[in-house]
């Protein structure tokens, strides 16, 4: 029977393992969640202009007849408005043109305005993955790392408004006009919206690292640490390789020095190595492949 010191250490050793696994699998769903978020807004908007399409070409048809109206009462000299009206009378027009607004869409044809209503769905989950998962970055991820934190001690508070000061460095120009206002009133909906994004995307780009992760964890975890590096024997290493660059590359240089030595010695007895006119030429190989293969 297993002793209790290698039980626990089994038990130990497991309970790391699943720790990671769950950590990977807590990131893989969120990475999903941001691509159906995504998702719903580009079928949310292809909805739209399938529905709308009959009133959508309509504008358009209105719009072509209002703007030769208008070529011609210039080319002719003619008054605007009473040859728009013999088209279209005035108060139909003024009918379409608010109709047009409302069947507009941004003039990049963007769907993140589609998307507010998805918020409470992901507010399911995103309070508790920012709460039990810590976030480590580079120096270019650093604003979102705040804006995280932001967010966690919004939720722990209870608080709706986001406060005055709080990042917004790491909102792509995408989402700008959703996120802030043009006097810097933050929508919260779409502030988080746009940090738990930039949280993916960052954490694919290897900006973000996840503690605890296995799959997603920083760069730095897979090296030696350095203080363990630097109080370690290195004749005990064990590596293939000299641990002194200078030295690498000296041994390098010596084991090529001596295979061009024997290439020069033993020139005349290898098969199908010749040097002609200071260039090396190799025999090309005959082929063995049997002819009924």
């Amino acid at each position: 029977m297993l002793n209790y010191s290698k039980k626990y250490a089994i038990l130990i050793a497991y309970l790391v393992t699943l720790s990671q696994d769950l950590i990977d699998q807590a990131i893989e769903i969120h990475d999903r969640q941001m691509m159906i978020l995504q998702s719903k807004g580009r079928k949310t908007q292809e909805e739209m202009q399938r529905e709308n399409g009959k009133a959508v070409n309509e504008k358009v048809v209105h719009f072509a007849d209002i703007g030769a109206a208008l070529i011609q009462a210039r080319d002719e000299g003619l008054d605007p408005f009473s040859t728009i009206e013999k088209v279209m009378p005035w108060d139909k027009i003024v009918a379409s043109v608010e109709e047009a607004k409302k069947l507009a869409r941004p003039m990049d044809y963007d769907y993140l305005d589609l998307l507010e209503n998805r918020f409470t769905y992901l507010r399911k989950y995103t309070p508790a993955l920012l709460k039990s998962l810590e976030f480590r970055s580079t120096k270019a991820a650093e604003p979102l790392l705040r804006a995280l934190k932001t967010l966690n001690e919004m939720n722990k508070s209870g608080k709706r408004k986001v406060p005055d000061g709080a990042p917004l460095d790491f909102v792509p120009k995408r989402w700008e006009k959703h996120v802030y206002d043009e006097e810097g009133i933050i929508n919260r909906h779409y502030y988080e919206m746009a940090a738990l994004t930039e949280l993916k995307n960052h954490i694919r780009s290897g900006d973000v690292s996840v503690v605890g992760s296995r799959l997603h964890k920083d760069f730095e975890d897979y090296l030696v640490p350095k203080d363990e590096w630097t109080t370690t024997n290195l004749k005990e290493t064990r590596l293939a390789v000299r641990s002194s660059a200078e030295e690498y590359l000296e041994e390098r240089r010596k084991a090529l020095a001596e295979r061009f030595t024997w290439i020069s010695n033993n020139l005349d007895s290898l098969e199908g190595v010749n040097i002609e006119k200071a260039k090396l030429r190799v025999d090309r190989l005959e082929k063995n492949t049997p002819e009924d293969a």
